[in-house]
């Protein structure tokens, strides 16, 4: 079986989220721990009731209007 799997989760390709967003999110968020950046999508995907790859849309926009 080839299953995108790995110890339970998703393998990141099989989530459906475009690569160029989450370059972008682990670039804005590179000084961010693993499970901050969790967290974060968490927050977005609870709030806006979206998926992973939005989310990640969501909090890279939400910085740069913060950060300008």
């Amino acid at each position: 079986m080839s299953f995108p799997y790995w110890k339970g989760l998703l393998h990141p390709k099989a989530r459906g989220v475009d690569p160029q967003i989450e370059r972008e999110f682990n670039k804005v968020f590179m000084m961010t721990s693993k499970e901050g950046k969790e967290a974060l999508i968490k927050r977005w995907t609870d709030r806006k009731k979206c998926g992973r790859g939005k989310a990640m849309r969501l909090a890279v926009e939400e910085w740069r209007r913060d950060n300008r």
